[in-house]
């Protein structure tokens, strides 16, 4: 396997796989997610693509619904990746996240683009795809987190009470904090910017 010196130490392309690869499962969830939404979106019937539409469609392009909206949205994902990561059995679960956000994702930008053809290809590529990128970097990275909480959680609890590590809680809490504070400034922004540039944009 070929090594990449840095700091006169080597480092092995495998090794960067091992240490990142809950990462590296993350996205290949989330695309794998965004290629069933796209597929599923051409079976469905006439009503569902209306039902979607609707829902596509809640709060306008109002700043406060918006924001009220996108806030709830994001804020409820963030907060069950949470209780799932301080849960002993919350690992594999976690994994089920990404798909269903690359899903949803897929779905709106396979409504936009069969519904508006190029017009809604263009509005998905300006305001769908930045903001869904943004998002599912926190994500991912508070995916990472979590799966290393609970898997610790878990190995404690199989473990005596003799031979169980200690869990740097803190250290957790200040990465969530952090998570949390740029997921709030991701929510102003994208808000900020659906808000301002859909009105500009005519899809009918």
């Amino acid at each position: 396997m070929k090594q990449i010196s840095i700091n006169e130490k080597s480092v092995s392309f495998t090794d960067i796989v091992a240490e990142n690869k809950d990462i590296i499962y993350t996205v290949l969830l989330y695309i794998s997610g965004l290629l069933i939404g796209s597929i599923l979106f051409k079976g469905l019937n006439e009503e569902t693509r209306n039902a979607i539409k609707s829902f596509l469609e809640i709060g306008g392009t109002d700043f406060k619904n918006m924001l009220i909206n996108r806030a709830a949205y994001y804020l409820i994902i963030f907060v069950v990746c949470l209780a799932l990561g301080f849960s002993a059995i919350g690992f594999p679960l976690l994994s089920l996240i990404p798909t269903a956000l690359g899903a949803i994702t897929g779905l709106k930008i396979a409504y936009y683009y069969i519904s508006l053809g190029l017009k809604g290809f263009g509005y998905s590529s300006l305001l769908i795809t930045p903001q869904a990128a943004l998002f599912i970097t926190v994500i991912v990275f508070t995916v990472r987190s979590c799966k290393k909480l609970s898997r610790g959680i878990l190995q404690n609890s199989i473990k005596k009470a003799d031979m169980a590590q200690e869990l740097s809680l803190a250290s957790y809490l200040k990465q969530f904090g952090v998570l949390f504070l740029i997921l709030i400034l991701i929510i102003l922004i994208n808000t900020l910017t659906v808000s301002s540039f859909s009105p500009l944009i005519k899809l009918g």
